[in-house]
């Protein structure tokens, strides 16, 4: 009987430790050598979810020498971050292609040797931030078209061999800032055709784009546009879409063959008199609010009053135009020619005065908070 119990306390004791040994470590587990990747897989040989943070990075400031992470394919979830920092003879990513979610932010930075992130494919979820910078082999993006959204910035910088993001194209939403910066072989933003909405500031800076169409599906942002030393930038064709509402600050600067700047968007938002901005050393035609201003004209909007209650009259008239059912609003006064002439707040009894401007035909563009319409006016 004694023999027997001492048979079972110690069949109990292998399987207690061999289920410990099936578990991930509790908490952040840190690489930052090929060693220490392959003592883990030995005592954690059955480890899927990391509870923690994936930390596989050099402690110190020099490069670590992990170079293979293909024992970690076992791996299914993170619930924190996971960091692929200063690892100088990584090429490749293979190892992680199982891992389907990371619960915090995905950073990959100065990995010296690293020319692809083929091994990322698999991860469909992304609760932080997206970082990729300071690569200096990384050649395109390719590896991340599991995602379709980064739920706070998404940060592309200083990968001075990347010609490509491509790998984005399934991302629609950007819930922080949207960066790009300082990839010095990058001439195209294709891969970020399907985004339509980004939380935060938008900014290129330091780019060789020579424009920007591929974000034509661009509606809203949640901060400032920056475009700052962009140096062979001509035109802002594909921001149009941006509601310019949604804009808080407008930054062009140092963009010295950015000619093409009255956008839709651009124009909405600098036709408001109170709205922050600052314009300079630009090519002629960007240089400054005026010079934008003037080359803008109505664009894509409801010229249909027949279903609305909004009331513009005289029209013709001598001086004086009264608006009766409007929310308060914007108006945009427009030439035949389509230059500006001016930005006025109106609401309901407002009286736009036109005595001042000689007999012509303009335009009023009326920006409300459900629509925008186009009225033509005459002035005899």
């Amino acid at each position: 009987m004694i023999r027997y119990k001492f048979f079972l306390l110690v069949l109990f004791s292998i399987s207690f430790c061999r289920g410990i040994k099936a578990q991930c470590p509790p908490g952040d587990i840190l690489f930052s050598s090929q060693e220490d990747i392959s003592d883990f897989v030995v005592d954690y040989p059955n480890c899927s979810e990391v509870t923690g943070s994936l930390l596989i990075k050099s402690i110190e400031f020099a490069q670590s020498n992990i170079s293979d992470l293909s024992s970690l394919d076992g791996l299914t979830s993170i619930e924190g971050d996971l960091v692929i920092e200063r690892n100088g003879p990584l090429l490749d990513l293979e190892g992680l292609e199982n891992v389907l979610s990371i619960g915090g932010n995905l950073k990959i930075y100065g990995n010296d040797s690293l020319t692809s992130l083929q091994g990322l494919d698999g991860i469909a979820e992304l609760g932080g931030n997206l970082d990729v910078s300071s690569n200096f082999f990384l050649t395109s993006l390719d590896g991340f078209e599991g995602l379709s959204a980064v739920n706070e910035y998404l940060n592309v910088f200083d990968n001075a061999n990347l010609v490509s993001i491509q790998g984005l194209e399934n991302i629609t939403t950007v819930g922080g800032e949207l960066y790009i910066g300082a990839n010095t072989a990058l001439e195209s933003l294709g891969g970020l055709e399907n985004l339509s909405s980004v939380g935060g500031r938008l900014a290129l800076v330091y780019t060789i784009l020579d424009n920007v169409e591929e974000l034509g599906n661009l509606t809203s942002i949640g901060g400032e546009i920056l475009l700052v030393d962009n140096f062979v930038l001509t035109s802002l064709q594909g921001l149009e879409n941006i509601a310019a509402n949604t804009i808080t600050d407008l930054q062009i600067r140092g963009n010295p063959q950015l000619w093409a700047c009255s956008v839709e968007s651009i124009c909405n938002y600098l036709g408001v008199d109170i709205n922050e901005f600052e314009i300079s050393e630009n090519a002629t035609g960007c240089e400054s609010r005026e010079a934008i201003l003037a080359t803008c004209a109505p664009t894509s909007v409801n010229t249909d009053l027949s279903n609305v209650e909004v009331e513009i009259f005289p029209n013709p008239t001598s001086g004086y135009v009264q608006f009766r059912n409007i929310e308060v609003g914007q108006i945009h006064l427009f030439n035949a020619q389509g230059q500006s002439l001016g930005s006025y707040q109106v609401s309901t009894g407002q009286i736009l005065d036109l005595q001042n401007f000689p007999s012509g035909i303009y335009h009023l563009q009326l920006i409300t908070t459900n629509a925008n319409y186009l009225v033509k006016v005459v002035k005899q």
